[in-house]
This record gives C-alpha cells, sequence and structure tokens, in this order.
C-alpha cells in the first residue's frame, strides 16, 4: 500500500461525533487492502494526483446511520469494496487507464 492507509479509509467524522466503534475486522481489511492495491494506487499512479478518501468502510451501526441520512452504497461499503472518492484535479489519464 503506497498511497493509502486503513486508517484513513476507516476515518469517519460521524462516528467520532456519535461515539460508533468503526474499526475493521480482519476481513475487512483484508479487502479494504485488496482495494487499495489493485484499484486505489494504481488510480492514484496513474491520475499523478492525490486522492481524497470520503468514505471507505462503514460499520453496519454506522452505515445504517448514514444510509437513512440520505447516504447511498449500503451495499458496497458494507462488503468493504467501494470508496467515496474526489481528486482536485481530474485527468483524462484516469479515464483511459481504467477505460472509463
Amino acid at each position: 500500500m503506497q498511497y493509502f492507509t486503513i486508517k484513513e479509509l476507516t476515518r469517519s467524522q460521524t462516528a467520532t461525533v456519535r461515539g460508533i466503534d468503526n474499526s475493521p475486522s480482519l476481513y475487512a481489511v483484508m479487502n479494504l487492502t485488496a482495494l487499495v492495491v489493485n484499484v486505489l494506487d494504481p488510480a492514484r499512479a496513474a491520475l499523478g494526483r492525490p486522492i481524497y478518501v470520503g468514505s471507505g468502510f462503514r460499520c453496519p451501526e454506522l452505515n445504517r446511520l448514514v444510509v437513512c441520512g440520505g447516504g447511498g452504497g449500503e451495499l458496497f461499503h458494507l462488503a468493504y469494496d467501494s470508496v467515496d472518492t474526489a481528486c482536485h484535479l481530474y485527468s483524462q489519464r484516469i479515464r483511459q487507464y481504467y477505460r472509463v
């Protein structure tokens, strides 16, 4: 893992404010690691710019709260194979890399 950390993918302001333990299981850590190695790190390298991770993991309690509050992707975040990201400078290179 070159550009991202598990801590970054599990950080949640909502969990902190609400006192929710958003710690991932070993299974979640394994899936998040695979996501970083196979998708996020290559995307970051191809883009050549930092990628901000807004959400990468939600425990069931946090996910229910976020989804009921209008959040989406409830199944993907629980499967630990999805992230919400943003990059300040979008590049055509990333679209070419993933053929989007």
